[in-house]
C-alpha cells in the first residue's frame, strides 16, 4: 500500500513538471511570434487574432502581431485592456506615443502601454 502511494506521488510530481515545461514552451513560442509593442511602434486597424495568456495580450492587427504586456485604466468598469479587447475592435497607437486608443461599438477607450492609469 505504501509503495502505491509513493508511486502515485512520484507520478503526480512528474506530470506537474511535464505540463509546466509544456506550458513554458508554448508561452516562449508566443513571445517569439508576437514581438513586444514598443513606444516606436504604430498600429491602426482591426483586431483579427487575439490570445490572452495570464493577462498578457498577444494580438494581431490586420496581420501584424504584437505582445502587449499590460495596460489598465481605472476609469472603466473593465479596467484591464485584456478584459476589454475583442476580435473586431479597432486599435490606434501612434509612433512615439504610448497611448493605445481602443474603439469598441463606437466607444473610445484609452489605455497606456505598460501602465496602469487613473488609480
Amino acid at each position: 500500500m505504501k509503495t502505491l502511494i509513493k508511486i502515485t506521488i512520484i507520478l503526480a510530481v512528474l506530470l506537474a513538471i511535464f505540463f509546466t515545461m509544456k506550458d513554458s514552451r508554448r508561452i516562449k513560442n508566443l513571445h517569439t511570434l508576437y514581438p513586444r509593442l514598443t513606444l516606436n511602434d504604430s498600429l491602426k486597424g482591426r483586431v483579427d487574432k487575439l490570445h490572452i495568456e495570464k493577462g498578457a495580450i498577444f494580438v494581431s492587427i490586420e496581420g501584424k502581431c504584437y505582445f502587449i504586456h499590460t495596460a489598465a485604466n481605472y476609469l472603466y468598469p473593465q479596467i484591464h485592456l485584456h478584459k476589454t479587447l475583442a476580435i473586431g475592435d479597432s486599435i490606434i497607437k501612434h509612433s512615439g506615443n504610448d497611448s493605445i486608443f481602443l474603439y469598441k461599438e463606437n466607444i473610445e477607450f484609452i489605455f497606456v502601454n505598460d501602465k496602469r492609469i487613473n488609480r
